[in-house]
């Protein structure tokens, strides 16, 4: 039976695969990714654990809400401590209702991938994906201080 795969890349157990160092004798690469976004209190919830009750669903949104209020702030501390850097994929929504978490992306020099303008939104085609970042691209682009963000991340959502 054939099942529909990726195509991305061949199998490959790892008892097979070449040996392979990274740039000065470093054996691990990894980064960390945040998803860093808002959700409308009303709206679908996107991705859940438990069972959906009708909107608005306190519960759900309670635990997503947390992240943004305790959550995001004790891996900024971790981070810091441990003098790692970060990658927020942003929703545009997050930059407007919650400046002090874009603040201290920027303070910390952080790296932004644009997501898309709330998180339960999703982009249907190209052209509303590359909306969808330019609109998370302007919402965080304000003042001089910000950095550019290193990509554009396009999740279309067919």
């Amino acid at each position: 039976m054939k099942i529909k795969t990726h195509n991305r890349y061949d199998y490959s157990p790892i008892t097979e695969r070449r040996d392979y160092t990274w740039p000065g004798g470093r054996r691990l690469a990894f980064y960390v990714a945040l998803n860093v976004e808002h959700f409308s209190f009303d709206g679908k919830l996107g991705h859940t654990p438990t069972v959906l009750s009708p909107p608005p669903d306190p519960r759900n949104y309670a635990w997503r809400d947390y992240g943004l209020r305790v959550g995001i702030w004790r891996i900024f501390d971790l981070m810091d401590e441990l003098e790692l850097p970060l990658c927020h994929l942003l929703n545009s929504t997050v930059c407007e209702s919650q400046p002090q978490i874009v603040d201290r992306i920027k303070k910390r020099g952080d790296e932004v991938d644009a997501g898309d303008v709330l998180a339960e939104v999703h982009a249907a085609d190209d052209a509303s994906a590359e909306a969808a970042a330019a609109e998370v691209l302007s919402a965080y682009e304000v003042g001089d201080e910000a950095p550019k963000p290193r990509r554009i991340v396009l999740d279309t959502i067919g």
